[in-house]
């Protein structure tokens, strides 16, 4: 919900509108996209894999793991990230860390 502030400038005053919410919420992205992020090194391994384009099963093979083990890891990368997807992971993970 926006919310009308009045702003003076010299002799004119006119209306600007500002959703504070869309502030907080661009500000909080931009920290949070800015961070450096803290993987184990066994994300680091599986987030190499994914770049590669190995699939969570040939993942699970390589590591010698259960692939619901690369799922989890993976699910871990996605939220440490932000990210949508896979795709979107190994993008962000080349800006912020180059972890690949």
């Amino acid at each position: 919900m926006g919310v009308l502030y009045e702003v003076e400038n010299d002799l004119i005053t006119f209306p600007v509108k500002l959703n504070i919410d869309n502030m907080i919420q661009s500000i909080t992205t931009f920290h949070r996209r800015s961070l450096k992020v803290l993987i184990t090194n066994r994300e680091k391994e599986v987030l190499h894999l994914l770049a590669h384009g190995y699939t969570d099963c040939e993942i699970g093979t390589k590591l010698f793991l259960a692939t619901s083990t690369i799922k989890s890891h993976r699910t871990n990368l996605l939220r440490k990230f932000d990210a949508k997807n896979s795709c979107h992971l190994v993008y962000l993970s080349l800006c912020k860390n180059d972890a690949i």
